[in-house]
């Protein structure tokens, strides 16, 4: 393996995506206010992860991508067995579908990645300030910090004037006001994935619908 290390990693040598443990000791467990590497070695497996709730290495890094796109690689290159996947999760991103429907700790994950640099790179960024703007109103506090220090990672949002602790109200303006700065700045390509329409507007419908099935058990963030 050490002669070829991307016929194994399947990606790019001294790539991030050749680095072991980004696959199998990724940043699946909250602390800190931020994402921390998992001490048990595992490989990506959608069945576990669904099982779980725990998000998988593949798409954490590929935010862009959907469950069905992570199904079909991880398939052709292990013979790793298929499971049924819901419409959402063949059609949208995992990455979103965290953001939107998920527990606390999944959004948590989620929104730390959104500014963590191998994700950036392989996930494109022009899309992602309309989801930081849903996470900047989060009700956990934890959520809406970690989704502000996100968002400082783009050169354009660094002066973006936020509290994260500030009232309701006043989060809910403020989230609003950098997704309209977003849509009237960025050009975003259509993708469905992303439920972004051909026109660079977001599917506000569809965001709407997935963001009122979002899990809302109490959970303890600890520290």
């Amino acid at each position: 393996m050490k002669e070829n290390v991307s016929a194994h990693t399947r990606h790019v040598a001294n790539s991030s995506g050749s680095l072991c443990y980004n696959c199998h000791m990724p940043h699946t467990t909250y602390g800190l206010l931020k994402g921390i590497r998992s001490h048990q070695i595992d490989s990506p497996n959608l069945k576990t992860s669904l099982a779980t709730g725990r998000p998988n290495a593949c798409n954490l890094c590929h935010l862009d991508k959907t469950l069905a796109w992570t199904q079909q690689n991880l398939s052709q290159w292990s013979g790793t067995e298929n499971i049924d996947l819901t419409d959402e999760q063949k059609s949208v991103s995992a990455a979103i579908l965290w953001i939107l429907k998920g527990d606390a700790g999944q959004r948590a994950i989620a929104a730390w990645h959104l500014g963590w640099g191998p994700a950036r790179l392989a996930s494109g960024v022009e899309w992602m300030a309309p989801y930081i703007s849903e996470l900047l109103n989060d009700p956990y506090s934890a959520v809406r910090y970690i989704a502000a220090r996100s968002l400082r990672e783009f050169t354009e949002y660094r002066d973006f004037s936020y509290d994260y602790v500030a009232n309701e109200d006043t989060r809910r303006q403020t989230a609003n006001s950098l997704a309209t700065l977003w849509q009237s700045t960025t050009k975003a390509k259509g993708n469905p994935d992303l439920l972004i329409e051909s026109n660079g507007r977001i599917d506000r419908n569809r965001l709407s619908e997935l963001l009122q099935q979002r899990d809302l058990k109490a959970i303890h963030l600890r520290e």
